[in-house]
């Protein structure tokens, strides 16, 4: 199995897992997160995919690195194109599922689209429609921002993860991740990020997702409300639009982050958008 990590200059960081033989998977994590947030994943799928763990502006090794929802599609393919990949399936987690759409409205508008040959969003949000909810969303979003720059990241943390959306965390999980985030942050750069990649900020993607010729699996936990509601609209779009390339999968007994609840879940779902 290769494994190789690369940093260069303004480049996002990412690490390769698997042979660049093989079909090419972008990987790319939620808000907190890092690269390696991924690594026992990509290691159980390195025999058959080429992984490509990427750490999103402000965050691991890019927390240098500043973007918006502009720039970020130019600098992930750049590191797509620095390592020769022609065609690649995208697989984004919150966050890095909501970058992935915005990557792929880049590509579509560029006459790029046929280099995607799948995509896996897990619990990620489409975007907000209403002028208002996004105001409202851009505000939440700056407070949280200021709590990070104003209070020690431990505090932070232990107040992001009381959020409803992580209710079904057990607390050793909520420990673990909380110990996890805080040894490998810059503060000023997450509150960068959080304000940049707003919810509020970002386009409406849903008619862009039901449009979809490759493959596409949207993938949340059973548990989660608020993602398994928006599950339940995508479908209902999905129907309206005759899009047959669209499957919904919920996972039982699990929360927000269906990888670290289930992890085969996610893999399952790899090899089921490949087959």
């Amino acid at each position: 199995m290769a494994v190789a990590s690369e940093l260069s200059g303004e480049s996002l960081n990412y690490l390769c897992v698997g042979s660049n033989n093989k079909p090419a998977l972008i990987f790319l994590h939620g808000f907190l997160g890092s690269h390696a947030d991924w690594i026992s994943i990509a290691q159980s799928l390195a025999d058959d995919f080429y992984c490509v763990l990427v750490d999103l502006p402000g965050h691991g090794k890019s927390d240098s690195i500043a973007s918006d929802f502009s720039i970020f599609p130019q600098q992930l393919l750049q590191v797509i194109d620095q390592l020769s990949i022609k065609q690649f399936s995208l697989v984004g987690y919150s966050l890095g599922g909501r970058l992935s759409m915005v990557l792929i409205d880049y590509l579509k508008q560029n006459n790029q689209l046929t280099r995607l040959q799948g995509l896996l969003i897990e619990s990620a949000r489409y975007g907000l429609i209403d002028a208002q909810q996004k105001q409202e969303r851009i505000i939440h979003d700056q407070k949280w921002a200021k709590k990070i720059i104003d209070q020690n990241i431990e505090l932070f943390l232990s107040q992001w993860y009381t959020q409803p959306v992580f209710a079904y965390l057990s607390e050793r999980k909520r420990h673990k991740l909380q110990m996890k985030r805080a040894n490998n942050q810059s503060p000023s750069a997450l509150a960068q990020a959080l304000n940049n990649f707003s919810l509020g900020l970002q386009t409406n993607y849903i008619k862009l997702l039901t449009n979809m010729i490759c493959p596409v699996i949207y993938l949340h936990g059973a548990n989660d409300q608020k993602f398994s509601q928006l599950a339940t609209e995508l479908a209902n779009q999905k129907y309206e639009s005759n899009c047959t390339a669209i499957e919904i999968r919920s996972v039982v007994d699990c929360g927000h982050n269906v990888h670290l609840d289930n992890p085969q879940a996610l893999i399952d779902a790899v090899y089921a958008l490949h087959k």
